[in-house]
């Protein structure tokens, strides 16, 4: 495998279609992407193979245009990081937006072991509270989920989305809000 002392001069030959410059490529990177995608975001050894796949495919797409982007200023390792972080971002937020919402824990939040004549009350209240959080927008949705039955902070939330912790608050305060109204609406509809 051919040595490139610098990053520069690893990205231009890669760049320049050099088979022994992508071997050396994925060599250098793989493990900075893997020790990335495992302690941040949980990845098992089987996603972390696919995502060094899509970041590959990404970085070479369009004449490796996400390559050519970077122009040498600061370490490589720092560009692909915040390039791979991104990526993982996405993919969670996309996962997230495609996983029902956990029913059991949606149940433990609405109900508190509720006295028998209560039950009924209670599973007609946990029953309005689904269908409104079913009729929030989907980004609504997944920030009440991260917030409330994943416990993330606020700035937790607002590293995964890409903005500050205290727009993350706001935008919770927002879903919660709209959440409120929907479900006295549904409350409404009912009497």
């Amino acid at each position: 495998m051919a040595d490139f002392a610098s990053d520069q001069e690893l990205i231009n030959a890669v760049c320049a279609h050099s088979a022994p410059a992508a071997e050396a490529f994925v060599a250098r990177y793989r493990p900075l992407v893997a020790g990335l995608a495992v302690s941040r975001f949980n990845y098992s050894a089987d996603a972390v193979e696919d995502l060094f796949n899509q970041l590959i495919v990404m970085l070479w797409d369009g004449d490796f245009r996400a390559l050519r982007a970077w122009r040498g200023r600061g370490r490589f390792s720092t560009y692909l990081t915040v390039i791979l972080l991104h990526l993982c971002q996405k993919q969670q937020q996309l996962a997230a937006r495609q996983q029902p919402l956990d029913e059991a824990a949606l149940s433990r939040q609405v109900s508190c072991e509720p006295q028998p004549e209560q039950q009924a009350a209670t599973d007609q209240g946990a029953e309005h509270l689904h269908r409104a959080l079913a009729t929030l927008p989907p980004r609504d949705r997944l920030l009440i989920r991260w917030r409330y039955f994943d416990d993330c902070s606020p700035s937790h939330i607002g590293r995964l989305l890409g903005i500050s912790g205290g727009t993350a608050r706001k935008a919770v305060f927002d879903a919660v809000r709209r959440l409120r109204k929907r479900y006295q609406v549904h409350l409404n509809n009912t009497d």
